[in-house]
């Protein structure tokens, strides 16, 4: 089985091809996802040699820091050096290992080498709850060391996803924008593009409970989840993606609700392209003590071009993934 993902998956990550089949069997020469995280579909599309080009961006700068690494041999293994030195001060003393590879990632900003941010980004996602990062109002941290993960951290070992320096070319932007100028000026043609942005919480859609599988405003980069801001930026996004004729697929994951619906059949009008959106199973949360809600989110995916993927079986619930 293929190495894929930079990053230990998230729920709601792309990584589980069965539940998000984006990939519709075309023949395309390059692939875009503007909101990268790990990158499962990215890698996969590289990896199986579907595509040689790619367009990636995250706001994180701990993301892309993983992303500039893997394209260099050096740096690839500067960063396993530095992920089992944490690794064994971890094992060593957990509590004290942990809170030290968090007060490393809260003055994340002030290293200067890509190989030791995107050891602590590595490192960190793979030993919190769920694989995610949250804060506190001081931007700070906010999790505890998992101790289902590190009963498992025990015997893990990290490893990279092959990278082929002769074949591919991969380009890394900070933001969505900058990637799709990339694009823009590159010379590929038959492009398949995956916005899976922060997912918008439309107002007053959810009680204040926890466990609805929402996202709080305590997850770093991703600003107010129920703000103009995010579904402004989400809708912009889209908006670049379609009018491309160059970008002959697209695959947009979302939160359902009616503002989302009606900016995406808006959208979809205005560059004349044919919209299919196939609503999924409810976001479960991932407490299992906890049951399926009414007020639980469900997702959408909404689809251009190429062949419809989504609907065809039945999704798993997060908790099932998680």
């Amino acid at each position: 089985m293929l190495k894929t993902g930079l990053l230990h998956p998230y729920p709601g990550s792309k990584a589980d091809r069965k539940k998000y089949p984006i990939w519709d069997g075309g023949n395309y020469d390059s692939v875009l996802e503007v909101f990268c995280g790990s990158g499962h579909f990215t890698t996969c599309m590289l990896l199986s040699g579907k595509v040689r080009q790619a367009f990636v961006a995250d706001a994180d700068p701990a993301v892309g820091a993983v992303w500039h690494c893997w394209q260099s041999r050096l740096r690839r293994q500067l960063v396993s050096e530095n992920i089992d030195y944490l690794r064994a001060e971890i094992l060593f003393q957990p509590e004290k290992g942990f809170n030290m590879l968090k007060n490393i990632f809260n003055r994340l900003s002030t290293l200067s080498l890509d190989s030791e941010k995107a050891a602590v980004s590595i490192l960190i996602r793979r030993l919190t709850f769920g694989g995610v990062v949250r804060c506190n109002k001081q931007g700070e941290l906010n999790v505890a060391l998992s101790q289902d993960k590190l009963r498992s951290f025990q015997s893990w070992e990290f490893e990279w996803p092959w990278f082929d320096d002769n074949q591919w070319d991969v380009s890394v932007s900070e933001s969505w924008a900058d990637a799709f100028t990339e694009f823009e000026l590159s010379s590929a043609e038959n492009a398949i593009c995956l916005i899976d942005p922060p997912y918008w919480v439309a107002p007053n859609s959810r009680s204040d409970r926890r466990g609805t599988g929402s996202l709080t405003p305590a997850y770093p980069m991703h600003g107010d989840p129920s703000g103009a801001a995010l579904f402004d930026l989400t809708v912009a996004a889209v908006d670049r993606a379609l009018s491309n004729p160059r970008i002959k697929r697209i695959v947009h994951t979302n939160y359902d609700s009616p503002q989302m619906g009606k900016a995406m059949i808006v959208l979809s009008a205005q560059h004349n392209r044919a919209c299919h959106a196939t609503t999924l199973e409810p976001l479960q949360c991932m407490n299992k003590q906890q049951q399926q809600r009414d007020d639980s989110p469900r997702e959408v995916a909404w689809e251009w071009g190429g062949r419809r993927m989504f609907g065809r079986q039945q999704q798993l619930s997060l908790l099932e993934v998680a």
